[in-house]
């Protein structure tokens, strides 16, 4: 693993970050280069981290439907978030046919709803899901959405984390991730040696001070995944970012956070 220590400490892995992304992949996958179902063309992010770990997100993606499948998978598109800690608003959302036509979603077509780790969760929870329903979608359409999600309070005080995947079997044009953060916060990011390679770039810091990254992958040609793999995460491409050093520091912030809830409310 190649890891850039950024701040003061040694990057550290954490393992934690294993399971938590700020994307919602797919759960349909394309077998090989004659059942592409579909594209994603583009995908733009930008993030800015403060010292408290407070962030704000931008987020642009493309997706290419080629198929009559690929438009019953990707015809629509969900953004979840957390509405205790996070706002997120639909910036912009429209289908693109291939001789240029555009067709806006109107707000019929953008429904805020429960969000489906919600649904059928026996315990509360606060999360809540935009569901971008795309018109007039034809073999070659593209589909496109922006948005800007702001997480007012992190999940831990003081900590920012996030995981970006890229599953070897989805074709991805154009990505590129450009991370600004305070130099107050001390980030840590592991970038992965697997295959296609994940570039990065130090650029100038910004007029405010801030430290400023850019990475960009693209994979062309995508490869199947065979039924015997245990884990797509475990040869999939991808970019950590956190604040955490190590798994026990992060059980000690749970810990912490959990304490007071795990005690009885009353005495029997």
């Amino acid at each position: 693993m190649l890891q850039i220590s950024i701040g003061r400490r040694p990057a550290l892995v954490s393992w934690l970050l294993a399971v938590v992304c700020c994307v919602v992949f797919s759960s349909v996958w394309a077998a090989d280069e004659e059942e592409v179902e579909f594209r994603i063309d583009t995908r733009h992010i930008k993030i800015h981290v403060n010292a408290d770990g407070s962030s704000v997100t931008e987020w642009y993606e493309v997706t290419s439907l080629l198929t009559e499948t690929g438009i019953d998978w990707l015809g629509k598109e969900t953004v979840t978030f957390s509405t205790s800690r996070e706002s997120l608003d639909i910036v912009d959302a429209f289908t693109e046919h291939p001789d240029g036509q555009r067709f806006k979603l109107d707000d019929r077509a953008i429904r805020l709803v429960e969000a489906d780790n919600a649904e059928d969760s026996d315990t509360y929870s606060d999360y809540k899901s935009y569901v971008l329903i795309f018109p007039n979608l034809t073999p070659g359409a593209q589909t496109h959405y922006r948005y800007r999600q702001v997480e007012h309070t992190p999940l831990h005080l003081g900590h920012y984390f996030q995981t970006f995947r890229f599953p070897v079997n989805v074709f991805y044009g154009d990505v590129s991730i450009e991370l600004s953060h305070d130099p107050a916060i001390d980030l840590q990011i592991e970038v992965s040696d697997h295959k296609p390679a994940i570039t990065y770039e130090r650029l100038k810091d910004g007029e405010d001070g801030s430290v400023r990254y850019r990475f960009q992958f693209a994979s062309h040609q995508p490869v199947p995944i065979d039924d015997a793999t245990v884990a797509r995460s475990d040869i999939s491409p991808y970019v950590r970012v956190s604040s955490i050093p190590s798994m026990l520091e992060e059980a000690k912030l749970y810990q912490a956070a959990a304490n007071d809830q795990e005690k009885p409310s009353r005495k029997s």
